[in-house]
């Protein structure tokens, strides 16, 4: 096939059948009949270059399908695998994303009901420090009202009894045991909030920490003095100080600053 090949561009190239005898000389032509006669046929005739040119025409088109064929087949093949691949990755790429989305719903959930028992155990803390500044009260009412009764009573028993009662009554205002436990219940419940206080504000004092989480729950400075069994005017200068250490300007307040962190 190759040696076919090579004399159609030789003959192209020429412009002339080199290999074939000349048509028009007869002289020429019973030479080279003469010639195929000698030599065994070794040159071809002009019927058999024919043949033999159409042959190699068709044989190389025929190769060059085949070629054209075969890599198609290959890009087709490779195209199919690609495409194959592709799927496959948007296959993992959207379980991928449903995962996501579910974990997500899943946080949200876990965020909201989080955010809900946050909000519940505040109101709890609200209560139970309203309820303790109420007993505070209680108990400073009754001590006077003993001491009315006491200036009035002459009976030597009766008095007696009432300094008794007094005395249960001044052991009782001693309320630092459930002010420990409101404390620790407050920590308890905004732990990540007292966290980052600590990083912002390292200077603070257990204090200062504690006036922030009695304004956080939204306790006026009358409420502070009583739960805490001091004068307002000492809750006062207490908030000043705080102010200092914050570095507040003059129209924030404190509360509004203490909610933002």
């Amino acid at each position: 096939l190759s040696t076919f090949i090579i004399l159609i561009v030789i003959n192209t190239i020429f412009g002339e059948n080199t290999f074939l005898p000349d048509q028009h000389n007869p002289i020429s032509n019973s030479i080279d009949g003469s010639n195929l006669a000698s030599n065994g046929g070794t040159i071809f005739s002009i019927n058999d270059w024919n043949v033999a040119y159409n042959i190699a025409v068709i044989s190389a088109l025929a190769l060059l399908i085949l070629l054209g064929y075969y890599f198609y087949s290959r890009m087709q093949k490779r195209l199919i695998k690609e495409r194959q691949l592709m799927e496959k990755q948007a296959v993992a790429l959207e379980t991928e994303k449903d995962f996501f989305i579910e974990e997500l719903k899943y946080a949200k959930k876990t965020g909201d009901r989080l955010k809900q028992e946050v909000q519940l155990k505040t109101v709890e803390l609200e209560k139970f420090a309203l309820q303790l500044v109420e007993k505070e009260k209680m108990l400073n009412s009754l001590k006077n009202v003993l001491k009315i009764l006491k200036q009035a009573s002459t009976e030597n028993e009766r008095e007696e009894a009432i300094k008794e009662i007094s005395m249960m009554i001044n052991n009782s205002l001693n309320l630092a045991k459930e002010r420990e436990l409101f404390y620790s219940s407050v920590s308890n419940v905004n732990a990540e909030f007292f966290t980052r206080l600590s990083q912002q504000f390292s200077n603070l004092t257990e204090s200062d920490q504690r006036l922030i989480a009695l304004i956080k729950l939204g306790l006026s400075s009358k409420e502070i003095a009583s739960l805490s069994n001091i004068s307002a005017k000492s809750v006062e200068m207490n908030r000043y100080r705080l102010r200092k250490k914050l570095n507040l300007p003059p129209n924030l307040e404190l509360a509004v600053f203490v909610n933002q962190i």
